[in-house]
């Protein structure tokens, strides 16, 4: 591992460690069966992207080019739970915990349409829609987060120092933002299960100790989900725990020509069973 990712790494553990981004909670998480509405917010994991499917509509990109993502797969279990249940999928290609809050997602501002389309930051809008309707929308899902990671990388490029500075400025923003978000949307749905999820590495292809950022940034998922009584579903293990690099091939895109990081579709449906086993709805069906 190169220098600069080792001292990025120790300092997002040691950050995480002494308690900077804990945040504690003695309340179970909201159980709440499917309703009306399922809303899904986050990045480009909530879109379903995958470069080949991008490359290949290119420049129109329709949105339901892009049907095959985790959002997809869930929809059609939670319809085995309540069969008109709609889902509202507000993911962006590209979005930040910053974008996510403030507006203005690098996917929206090329010209490219969102599967379900709003004005100002997803957060507005997914507050907007909560309030619009009360009790009818659970669950509610939320990936966030990577993207932030990828800014951090792209501003440092091998400058140690930067990184040395850089990096735990960039873990805690991100813990506060998800702070923000959680607080919002709990808020807006006091009653609604929010499951979130923890995220998968592929860069551990290059060295196995890039998984120790991964395990770093998913302790502040876990932390700041505590608070909020979020549940969370465990993508990392069935990505990054199975024989490799076999199981990653499998489960992203990493290993074709495009080496593209998103997931394939049946990594997606791994999501999708994640996210249905973190939820408890095995209970309706039971």
């Amino acid at each position: 591992m190169k220098k600069w990712m080792v001292a990025l790494v120790v300092a997002c553990v040691l950050l995480v460690s002494t308690g900077a981004t804990s945040f504690a909670s003695d309340a179970p998480p909201i159980f709440n069966p499917p309703q009306h509405y399922y809303l899904a917010l986050g990045d480009s994991l909530a879109f379903g992207y995958q470069a080949a499917t991008f490359n290949q509509n290119f420049p129109v990109e329709p949105p339901t080019a892009f049907s095959t993502g985790y959002v997809d797969d869930y929809t059609s279990m939670l319809q085995d739970v309540r069969p008109q249940l709609q889902a509202i999928n507000f993911g962006c290609t590209g979005e930040t915990t910053v974008t996510f809050i403030q507006g203005g997602c690098i996917y929206t501002a090329q010209g490219f349409q969102l599967h379900n389309g709003y004005a100002g930051s997803q957060l507005s809008a997914a507050v907007a829609f909560l309030g619009q309707h009360p009790g009818q929308v659970s669950p509610i899902t939320l990936n966030l987060g990577g993207n932030d990671l990828n800014a951090l990388a792209a501003q440092c490029g091998s400058a140690v120092s930067c990184y040395q500075q850089q990096a735990p400025i960039v873990v805690a923003q991100i813990a506060s933002n998800l702070n923000q978000i959680l607080d919002a949307l709990r808020k807006a749905a006091p009653g609604s299960e929010i499951i979130t999820m923890t995220s998968y590495s592929t860069s551990f292809l290059l060295d196995p100790r890039f998984l120790q950022l991964a395990e770093a940034f998913n302790t502040v998922i876990t932390t700041t989900a505590a608070t909020y009584r979020v549940r969370v579903a465990d993508v990392f293990t069935p990505f990054n725990q199975g024989p490799q690099p076999a199981t990653i091939c499998r489960l992203t895109l990493v290993c074709t020509s495009l080496q593209d990081g998103h997931p394939s579709d049946a990594g997606y449906q791994v999501i999708a069973e994640q996210l249905w086993a973190a939820s408890g709805y095995h209970r309706q069906t039971q």
